[in-house]
């Protein structure tokens, strides 16, 4: 059973290249619950001017929103910077060994 658990989707418009994002919450085994949607419309700022936040997460839901989010990215082709890291290190790792066996002539 899972409790308060919120699930991030993203997907490409059907027919655009736009990003669809959909928030779910799910409350317990069978409560689902959809965010309202929410158009990103940018408004010109007076410097010195408070803003509102764009959007507030709840405290209760920052570890799977997050967790969702990130996963959702990560399932459509964004890597987080470590994993471009990992992914770096590894490449340099190889050639650097490619390097070692041209030089000691085990290739």
């Amino acid at each position: 059973m899972r409790m308060n658990n919120v699930e991030v989707f993203i997907r490409r418009g059907i027919n655009t290249m736009d990003y669809e994002m959909t928030f779910f919450e799910i409350k317990g085994e069978r409560d689902y619950y959809v965010a309202k949607p929410v158009k990103l419309v940018m408004e010109k700022h007076e410097v010195d001017i408070a803003v509102e936040p764009t959007m507030v997460i709840p405290y209760y839901w920052q570890k799977s929103f997050f967790e969702s989010i990130t996963k959702s990215m990560h399932d459509i082709g964004f890597q987080c910077d470590s994993e471009y890291k990992v992914h770096g290190l590894y490449e340099a790792q190889s050639k650097h060994l490619t390097d070692l066996r041209t030089l000691l002539k085990l290739k």
